[in-house]
């Protein structure tokens, strides 16, 4: 059985809605006792990019969880004296365990990264950059785009001087990202984290298919991600897009 251990205070955040009622949820993540740190190359994969893993080989290391507990909170119940004990309290909680595995493939550790909303996005995008602190991050991200391109990235200074830039340079019709582009979900917090203590970063962004770019990724834009993922990271080319995604990335 994995045991996980918290390094830090539950990390605490309070929305509130219009009605006066709130929500207060607490979020801890917390990470097994061989969970990698310092990586020489470091792979994040977001959910949206799953086709990535129907070709790269992975082995399971070490594993994180992300401990989200939600309470209704009314203001005035709580002025009232409604929660008489904590049991009381109890009844308006709901916990949530929510599992990141990492892998190993050859010199690179990936991360499979979890759906999140914004609040925990931003706790599990900075943690883990912290913990992990790799020498190259690469992230492979959903992202909005009005110029539609099917792959787009976002690099940093640092990059220039890694392995990384060499082949990066021979994909000469993989564009900049360029304003307006919004990297989404727990992607975006990677980056900006990265970005904050200047790791050599490089942002791999397949954008949505459709007017609004909420819709699902295509095929063939997953198939071209892929390509780039691996051509980037130096690896063999991979093979068509599994169409069982949902029995490899849970």
């Amino acid at each position: 059985m994995v045991q996980f251990k918290s390094e830090s205070t539950p990390l605490r955040y309070a929305l509130e809605d219009q009605a006066d009622n709130g929500v207060k949820k607490e979020l801890d993540l917390q990470f097994d006792s061989n969970f990698p740190e310092n990586s020489e190359l470091l792979l994040f994969v977001a959910p949206r990019c799953a086709a990535i893993f129907s070709e790269l080989m992975c082995t399971p290391i070490s594993k994180a969880q992300l401990s989200i507990t939600t309470r209704l909170v009314n203001s005035q119940a709580n002025i009232d004296g409604f929660y008489e004990t904590e049991a009381d309290e109890d009844d308006y909680k709901k916990v949530k365990n929510v599992i990141i595995n990492v892998y190993q493939h050859k010199h690179i550790t990936v991360v499979a990264l979890p759906a999140c909303d914004y609040t925990e996005s931003a706790v599990v995008g900075r943690r883990l950059v912290d913990k992990l602190t790799p020498q190259i991050l690469v992230i492979a991200s959903a992202a909005q785009s009005f110029a539609m391109d099917p792959v787009t990235y976002i690099s940093n200074h640092q990059i220039t001087r890694t392995p990384i830039a060499a082949n990066l340079a021979q994909q000469h019709a993989l564009k900049k990202a360029e304003p307006p582009t919004i990297v989404q979900g727990v992607g975006a917090a990677c980056v900006s984290r990265a970005q904050q203590l200047n790791i050599p970063l490089l942002a791999l962004l397949v954008t949505s298919d459709g007017p609004c770019n909420f819709e699902a990724i295509t095929e063939t834009n997953q198939q071209i991600l892929k390509n780039t993922v691996f051509k980037t990271l130096g690896l063999a080319a991979p093979g068509n897009v599994s169409h069982d995604l949902s029995l490899l990335y849970v």
